[in-house]
């Protein structure tokens, strides 16, 4: 099974447009729990059921309280493919590694607004920092009805120009162009994996 994994910060459109697309195909959307707190945890683990669990430095396994990700399962050219995400607030390495390590394709989901620029540079940074993320994504430049900015800011594509993400198209959506938020997804499932 394929994954695609979008991330970004907080508010930048992710569920929206897993929304959109699972609305655009009239497939189910799917909801996830993941720990909010995995401040003392060091190693994530899946137990037989597929519930993912975290090792706690005593090795006891704990669950904690959960943050809502979201998925939409599709099949298209034979091939089963996942799209998902984590609410933006939740931050952990060890969690978004796991996720991102094991993708396929990522959607970097940056919000256009001018108030938006820092978190934004932010999520870039703790991307790159990341060992291991896909080299098949692109950056989504999100809330393009809420502001005229149609380029990069110059800030952020400096940060993108010395990524690992620097190859990446750059798709711009809109909650008013509900297509624009589609794109980007569909283009990430069309492509083939590449090893990392």
């Amino acid at each position: 099974m394929r994954r695609i994994i979008l991330f970004g910060p907080p508010l930048a459109g992710k569920r929206t447009a897993i929304e959109e697309f699972a609305s655009n195909g009239n497939l189910q959307m799917n909801r996830f729990g993941v720990p909010a707190d995995q401040s003392d945890r060091s190693k994530i683990q899946r137990t037989a059921d597929g519930q993912i669990v975290y090792a706690t430095s005593d090795n006891s396994l704990a669950l904690g309280p959960l943050n809502v990700g979201v998925f939409v399962s599709v099949e298209r050219y034979g091939y089963p493919t996942v799209v998902l995400t984590l609410s933006g607030g939740v931050w952990t390495t060890a969690l978004w590694d796991y996720y991102l390590s094991s993708a396929d394709g990522v959607g970097l989901m940056l919000d256009s607004q001018d108030t938006c620029i820092d978190i934004n540079c932010e999520y870039i940074d703790k991307m790159e920092a990341l060992p291991a993320i896909p080299r098949v994504g692109c950056v989504i430049w999100t809330k393009q009805d809420l502001t005229h900015q149609r380029a990069l800011h110059k800030q952020i594509a400096q940060r993108l120009q010395r990524s690992r993400c620097t190859d990446w198209p750059v798709f711009l959506s809109s909650e008013v162009d509900k297509p624009s938020l589609v794109k980007p997804i569909d283009w990430l499932i069309d492509r083939k994996p590449q090893p990392g």
